[in-house]
């Protein structure tokens, strides 16, 4: 990744945008601190893209895989993960 002050990057931002272009990611500093990336089109939507939810991952991972097949229990697996209490009192 290369770096670049904010007043070097406003005397080269052509060059700079190639860079972030061709894939590199460029840091801008000011007065030594980061304070910014340039990233290409290509780089910005994979990191936007929207990533299915842990939910929809797991319904998939059971439609693909026999979890009896598997020898796995969910209720054994995730036992640990859950807590026991009922939770908080609540009232309107």
């Amino acid at each position: 990744m290369t770096q670049y002050s904010i007043a070097e990057a406003k005397n080269g931002l052509p060059q700079l945008v190639r860079k972030a272009e061709a894939g590199s990611d460029v840091r801008l500093t000011r007065r030594g601190k980061l304070v910014a990336v340039v990233i290409g089109t290509r780089r910005y939507e994979e990191l936007t893209s929207g990533r299915p939810s842990f939910w929809d991952c797991y319904q998939r991972f059971r439609q693909e895989h026999d979890l009896a097949e598997l020898d796995m229990d969910p209720t054994e697996v995730f036992a640990a993960v859950r807590a026991e209490t009922p939770g908080r009192e609540f009232s309107w």
